[in-house]
């Protein structure tokens, strides 16, 4: 199990100039930094990296640690240990840098591990426990990420903005043009990626918000063709029936069924 030890938030030190530990600490240390910072451990030597960015100390591991800049320097950090046989299943790369691919969904999992970690309910050590584990496996995920795929972190928020905003009149030519590359090479990079197309990640997350439409609310199905972002009902009913297997009409009474009076 999981044993949280120290959970520090925006930590954001307007005088820090370094943290130097050539033998490590008595626990785990995962660290997040928010603002550009120089790391060097044994095997790496002193180097700069982006904001968002972690990495992770074994116990007794030595690591030196400084801003950038002159600005101001922004982390956020977790002291731990762990006897769980997860901990070695999701080990993360020992200080080496790990470029967060959801630096958000990670920094709001430190938000609920700190703030469970101040309470005294009865399933505190569970609940932490289980958010632990989330944590280690989605920083896991950026560990594995192939740095051989040029402009990952741009395709994978490209990605991330088709599926939370459908309506966007999203083409391939679109996109390219964001990343200053050609249509051609976008979708070569994007199939690379995500072993799927960008068009069809966008008649995806088109049918899941129709879908969401037809069975919670009481828009007309031209409206909802419209702000899924087709321009003709036909087209959007076409498409809806060729995913689905049912005409949105068909499938908003499958999820609203009329129940006959008594």
């Amino acid at each position: 199990m999981f044993q949280v030890k120290y959970v520090v938030l925006d930590n954001n030190v307007n005088d820090f100039s370094e943290c130097n530990l050539p033998n490590g600490i008595s626990n785990d240390f995962l660290l997040v930094s928010k603002t550009s910072i120089c790391v060097k451990t044994d095997n790496i030597p002193l180097q700069k990296y982006p904001p968002n960015t972690a990495f992770f100390f074994p116990k007794g591991t030595p690591y030196y640690y400084c801003p950038y800049s002159d600005e101001p320097y922004k982390d956020y950090f977790i002291h731990f240990t762990c006897d769980d046989p997860f901990y070695t299943e999701y080990m993360l790369p020992v200080a080496q840098p790990i470029y967060l691919c959801d630096p958000d969904g990670i920094s709001k999992l430190f938000d609920m591990i700190a703030f469970e970690n101040i309470l005294k309910g009865p399933n505190k050590h569970e609940i932490i426990n289980s958010l632990m584990k989330i944590l280690f496996m989605k920083i896991s995920e950026s560990a594995v990420i192939r740095d051989n795929i040029p402009y990952y972190k741009e395709l994978l928020k490209i990605r991330y903005n088709i599926f939370n905003h459908p309506e966007k009149q999203w083409t391939l030519e679109m996109i390219s043009k964001s990343l200053h590359i050609s249509p051609a090479y976008t979708y070569s990079l994007y199939k690379e990626a995500f072993n799927t197309t960008c068009m069809q990640d966008l008649i995806e997350s088109l049918i899941r918000y129709s879908k969401h439409s037809l069975a919670h609310s009481g828009q007309p199905i031209n409206e909802i063709a419209i702000n899924s972002g087709y321009n003709s009902t036909e087209h959007f009913c076409r498409q809806f029936k060729k995913y689905t297997g049912m005409r949105p009409s068909q499938y908003r009474e499958s999820k609203n069924p009329i129940i006959p009076p008594p």
